[in-house]
């Protein structure tokens, strides 16, 4: 019969865990995770080791207007992301666009508004990011 089960993050020490209540992580982190077992003859298994990614801060988004004063023409939206531990998956511009793997994006309006931009990280977690323009004196053409 089995005797333990034992785990360890990274290079750190054996923990010995209870599989029906397995080890649990809290902490944001790139990591690996190894894992082994025990019988009661003294035997032990071969180790399986596994990476993980554990990420729960949703993307942080920020924008600069150019022009940034007021403007009779058209204004550029400059989109600036980051997704810190997993990096940028995807950014949904205001118009359905979508732009993959990018650190940042443009959009450019030619009216007043909010504008909502959806950002998701590699890891699942999302930000939705709106920008007021109210810069534009009258209606640009495209």
């Amino acid at each position: 019969g089995l005797k333990s089960y034992e785990y360890h993050v990274d290079n750190g020490p054996w923990k010995v865990f209870d599989p029906a209540t397995p080890p649990s992580f809290t902490a944001e982190q790139i990591g690996t995770v190894g894992v082994r077992v025990w019988d009661v003859a003294g035997n032990v298994s071969k180790e399986i080791i596994r990476d993980f990614v554990l990420d729960k801060t949703a993307p942080i988004l920020t924008h600069t207007l150019n022009p940034n004063g007021k403007t009779e023409g058209k204004v550029t939206i400059n989109i600036g992301a980051n997704g810190d531990i997993c990096g940028i998956e995807s950014i949904v511009k205001p118009d359905g666009t979508v732009v993959y793997a990018v650190p940042g994006t443009e959009f450019v309006v030619t009216e007043n508004g909010r504008y909502l931009f959806v950002c998701w990280d590699r890891c699942g977690n999302r930000t939705d990011y709106w920008v007021t323009v109210d810069n534009i004196l009258s209606s640009a053409k495209p």
